[in-house]
């Protein structure tokens, strides 16, 4: 996702949309103000009882606007994108943060939260180094669609597997941070 995202979304929106810098300033910008209204639409509110579903929903659904580059042919449906890429992403980011936070124990969240960035971006790099190789085989547009499709997939795979919103069905985040340590 992160690679095919830094590396080819200026491309696209130079060389495809026939845009400039100032159309991916503000392609980019709509991103960012997606982001805040996300969260300030999360921070009035509490987490829904299904807080693990919901997180990989967003985060899937967010990864698939992705594909919302490589079928633009204006730069307002990159914009398009762009804003509901990052609301979802955030999303996602503020649930998973918020229920590290209220889960797990004080005297290990630096690590358990250390080793998450570490894993979470550890590919970064492997993806920004694919990314052009792939797009000149496969062409910008068609990986930006593949990322995206791809990308959600393996995202909500995720909720296939067992256990893996059992804490949902067994209390809330917020019942666990108002229990006694």
């Amino acid at each position: 996702f992160y690679g095919p995202w830094q590396t080819l979304v200026p491309y696209v929106v130079i060389n495809e949309l026939n845009g400039n810098e100032s159309d991916l300033a503000m392609i980019l910008s709509v991103g960012g103000v997606g982001a805040v209204i996300s969260s300030l639409i999360i921070g009035q509110r509490s987490l829904p009882k299904q807080y693990l579903t919901a997180m990989y929903l967003a985060f899937g659904v967010g990864t698939l606007m992705l594909t919302g580059f490589g079928l633009a042919t204006e730069t307002w449906h990159a914009a398009a994108a762009s804003f509901m890429m990052q609301a979802l992403l955030t999303a996602g980011i503020i649930t998973w943060a918020t229920t590290l936070h209220r889960m797990v124990p004080g005297e290990v969240l630096g690590r358990v939260s250390g080793l998450d960035w570490m894993v979470s971006t550890s590919l970064i790099p492997v993806s920004l180094a694919v990314a052009g190789p792939l797009s000149k085989a496969i062409g910008p547009d068609n990986l930006l669609v593949g990322a995206g499709l791809v990308g959600c997939a393996a995202v909500l795979s995720f909720l296939s597997l067992p256990g893996i919103r059992a804490p949902e069905r067994t209390s809330h985040p917020a019942e666990v941070a108002s229990e006694p340590l």
